[in-house]
């Protein structure tokens, strides 16, 4: 058997990244491609298209209402059995296991093997695998009457309501599929949100106070490179462009 990681850190308690081996590299491509070729994501899974965080954002402008959920350890709540049974109706149970197996490292922090953060196909399957769980099944369900945007493990719901019912479906959902919405970023429902040092509101989108501080330092930094900076300035200019004059 290859190894399958060169190294691992923890990036804080119980969050570990992995840096793939250069053939664990090339099997992620394998599989990743071939999922790709039979599931086509949902739409509204927005790290899954073009346009990223932002489209994610910006899809529920002109609501009035939001609330905003981050699934806490999402690849480590993903165990091999999981991920087995959400491949299995797309290439059979052997190729599914073996797959899952490929896919998957032991955990350290408990017994079992599950899906690592920095495996090339890690976020396909964590994704696969949210969209067959319960709580995937009831976004699913729910984008027929409300707004709804999935970046990863962060989720946001909106609609012209109060987001009451919906808030609540979400949550009991995410209990029934053993996935555990973090209690520090959980939002509303609300007349406005935070979200990727966003701030949300019916017909606004802002830089937190925090984020542009942080941006700010970068750009008046002698050592930031020019690369950098036109970066920055490009995506302020997407956000918030306020902040430049």
């Amino acid at each position: 058997m290859i190894a399958k990681w060169a190294n691992r850190f923890q990036l804080k308690p119980g969050r570990w990244i992995y840096e793939p081996t250069l053939e664990s590299v090339e099997i992620g491509r394998e599989i990743k491609a071939a999922v790709e070729a039979k599931w086509r994501p949902p739409g509204y899974y927005y790290h899954l298209r073009t346009g990223g965080h932002l489209a994610a954002v910006k899809a529920h402008f002109g609501n009035t209402t939001f609330w905003h959920g981050d699934i806490e350890n999402f690849f480590g709540s993903i165990n091999r059995s999981r991920l087995s049974r959400c491949l299995k109706p797309l290439v059979g149970y052997k190729t599914a296991r073996e797959w899952a197996m490929q896919s998957t490292v032991p955990n350290p922090e408990k017994t079992a093997f599950v899906l690592p953060y920095g495996f090339t196909q890690s976020q396909l399957l964590a994704s696969l695998c949210l969209r067959h769980s319960a709580l995937g099944k009831c976004l699913h369900g729910l984008r027929k009457v409300c707004s709804i945007s999935v970046y990863v493990d962060d989720i946001i719901a909106s609609s012209k309501g109060d987001l009451a019912a919906e808030s609540a479906l979400i949550a009991n959902a995410a209990a029934r599929s053993e996935f555990t919405l973090g209690p520090a970023k959980l939002q509303g429902p609300a007349a406005g949100i935070t979200a990727f040092n966003i701030a949300i509101q019916a017909h606004s989108i802002a830089l937190t106070d925090k984020r542009w501080t942080e941006f700010h330092r970068a750009l008046s930094d002698p050592a930031c490179s020019e690369e950098r900076r036109q970066a920055l300035i490009a995506y302020v200019n997407l956000v918030d462009p306020s902040r430049l004059t």
